[in-house]
């Protein structure tokens, strides 16, 4: 059950995610805006949902009553490596698409996909 519960909060998070990037395009083509503004509209944009997601998260999670007593600095200890991962995977692919610091092609989008799953399942320790 607690599977599936994460899988509908990482499909939930994925579903808000995609309309912020539909709606950082819609008004990149309406204005015209070149590559990099439209990265940084989408950055911007997808930044403060991502850490209220996390921090309203980890804040449920340790107020529950699921973790044992020494398990709440483990949880936080992964879930901050997580979101390290996760930004390492948004600076990665800022500088894929400005040309700031190519690196192999979809390389941020893969750690930041990585860094979501690793979030998603070894958050709750």
């Amino acid at each position: 059950m607690k599977t599936i519960k994460n899988v509908l909060k990482l499909l939930a998070f994925f579903v808000v995610v995609i309309s912020i990037l539909l709606l950082a395009d819609y008004v990149a083509k309406r204005f015209y805006l070149s590559g990099f503004w439209h990265t940084l509209l989408a950055t911007l944009g997808l930044a403060p949902f991502a850490l209220a997601y996390l921090w309203l998260d980890t804040r449920q999670l340790l107020a529950s009553n699921r973790l044992r007593p020494g398990q709440k600095g483990r949880v936080v200890g992964v879930r901050v490596v997580a979101s390290l991962i996760t930004a390492a995977g948004v600076f990665l692919a800022l500088g894929n698409n400005l040309g700031i610091y190519p690196s192999f092609p979809y390389a941020g989008s893969l750690v930041l996909i990585a860094g979501v799953m690793f979030l998603a399942f070894a958050g709750n320790a």
